[in-house]
């Protein structure tokens, strides 16, 4: 019997077979096979089920190393082979997935009104919050637990300016509250519309000042989208044949970091801005083991919003006037939550909301909302500057951030040009002028100055009143050193004719020539 030819000394048959083939090799020539009652050795032949599940054993890795090479063998293509092991994989899935299993509903009916005083007192007992801040968690995190009720999911946000402001052991209270947290100190985009997609968690992110920043775009865009769910979707081509699908992000989140979330982030948040604990502030040391009272409340906000989940779907609640647009979004389902619940909850969500998002106008502008700003405050004497003034004026400006703007150095007329132009503003020549130098003029931020500079109690055009204890010179103007007053001033080089000192924040916005003049007259040279 002739031995079985091996290539490279190694049998091509696994296990068992390759043994009966090294036998083989070994035997003599002259031995007859077939006086043998059986042979050898043999391997049981596998079903195409078996192989099936010996593939969906095999890491992600070694699977691709070896899936087209199975799949030929088998005869299918590799894509219906990727399907029946994704299939196998299933019950895998299953486990992976069993700390994320809903809560079961607490076994009574719930009191709305002691399930909030409760969930807020416990995070009291352990962290020191802001004012107010205990209670909008507390219908935060009610709020995750229904969120097929809202079309908008604010996403929570816990900043500090330094660590050990309580942040983590916040999140770790939180994470026993809301239904099938997914607890992470670092995710990649993928991981994050992945796992949304397959699990619906509830995504607790802390550390994110460490990889969720302003340069990572895609990141921010995809945790930017989970906030409506109308447009809670990113699309990805999937697979050998390249099938579009879509993959939901519609989930809450918590996101804990030390400095601020990247404003698109942020505008999409209720912020919950932590402190260091003072000395005479004292909370019990809490103990990472002891986390059923918390499961029991996090069981009672299931039971409560599955026994009230049309009656908040329902709730169309009133928001203070005093919130944005955006915050009052942000707001919506917490105040339904709390107007639903009743007794003294509905008032006090709303000053919860008054006292963590009613000042974001100020607090969260961005660059090209503070340029403007501060375009209106060199330009209120003036029709117009150059770029190269204009950035001279900028960088004299006491606490702005203009002198240091890029990587410690000046804003250049070429940065001033790029944040200007989101707002329809850039530099003209004008046959007025009687040259072709360029200018900034201020006619052309009138309509963004409107829409984007906020101005509370500001007096109007024609209150020319001094403010208490000054002359009829603003103090502001005071300090202008440059600037002449008076209908005979000379023009600088850089800059227009200078206009008479105003008072109030909202400086004079000349008219064009050939528009009709409004107002007071007395206003215009």
């Amino acid at each position: 019997m002739k031995a079985m030819e091996v290539e490279g000394g190694m049998a091509h048959s696994p296990g068992l077979a390759a043994v009966g083939v090294r036998l083989l090799k070994v035997l003599p020539d002259d031995l007859d096979a077939k006086s043998w009652s059986r042979p050898i050795i043999t391997e049981k032949p596998s079903t195409t089920v078996e192989e099936i599940e010996r593939l969906a054993l095999l890491d992600s890795f070694e699977y691709e190393r070896r899936r087209e090479a199975e799949a030929k063998r088998l005869g299918v293509r590799v894509s219906v082979l990727d399907d029946e092991v994704r299939k196998r994989r299933k019950d895998e899935k299953k486990e992976t997935a069993g700390f994320l299993e809903e809560p079961e509903p607490w076994h009574a009916p719930v009191d709305g009104r002691g399930l909030l005083d409760e969930i807020a007192a416990t995070l009291r007992h352990y962290v020191v919050l802001p004012d107010n801040a205990g209670n909008a968690i507390a219908l935060w995190v009610v709020m995750a637990h229904a969120i097929d009720c809202f079309a908008i999911l604010p996403i929570l946000a816990v900043e500090s300016p330094e660590k050990r402001c309580g942040k983590t052991t916040l999140l770790s209270l939180v994470q026993h509250l809301v239904p099938k947290a997914l607890t992470a100190a670092n995710m990649t985009p993928a991981a994050v519309f992945r796992a949304v997609d397959a699990f619906k968690p509830t995504l607790v992110i802390d550390e994110a000042d460490t990889f969720l920043t302003a340069d990572k775009p895609e990141l921010v865009g995809i945790l930017n989208s989970g906030h409506t769910r109308a447009s809670a979707f990113v699309v990805r081509i999937v697979g050998d044949n390249h099938d579009v699908k879509q993959f939901s992000t519609w989930s809450a989140k918590v996101i804990a970091l030390i400095g601020e979330l990247p404003t698109t982030l942020q505008d999409r948040a209720i912020v919950c801005r932590m402190r260091r604990r003072q000395r005479g502030e004292t909370v019990e040391r809490r103990r990472g083991d002891r986390v059923e009272p918390l499961r029991v409340l996090c069981r009672k906000a299931a039971r409560w919003v599955a026994d009230h989940s049309e009656a908040v779907r329902a709730c169309d609640p009133d928001v203070p006037a005093k919130l944005d647009d955006r915050a009052a979004d942000n707001w919506r389902p917490l105040l339904a939550i709390a107007d639903v619940v009743g007794g003294e909850w509905p008032a006090e969500a709303r000053t919860a909301a008054l006292t963590l998002s009613g000042a974001r106008a100020d607090d969260e502008e961005t660059g090209g909302v503070r340029l403007l700003a501060d375009c209106r405050d060199v330009l209120s004497q003036t029709d117009w500057l150059t770029p190269t003034v204009l950035v001279q004026k900028l960088t004299d400006l006491p606490e702005a951030p203009w002198s240091e703007w890029r990587h410690g150095k000046p804003i250049t007329p070429k940065g001033v040009a790029k944040l200007l132009k989101p707002f329809g503003i850039k530099s003209e020549q004008r046959r007025e002028s009687g040259d072709k130098a360029r200018r900034y003029y201020a006619d052309s931020f009138a309509d963004a100055w409107a829409r984007y500079l906020i101005e509370e109690n500001a007096p109007s055009s024609s209150d020319t009143r001094a403010p208490c204890g000054t002359s009829g010179t603003s103090l502001k103007n005071q300090g202008n050193a440059g600037f002449a007053s008076g209908a005979g001033a000379q023009v600088s080089p850089g800059y227009g004719p200078l206009k008479p000192n105003k008072i109030g924040p909202v400086p004079h916005v000349p008219v064009r020539a050939g528009e009709a003049m409004k107002g007071n007259e007395t206003d215009h040279e």
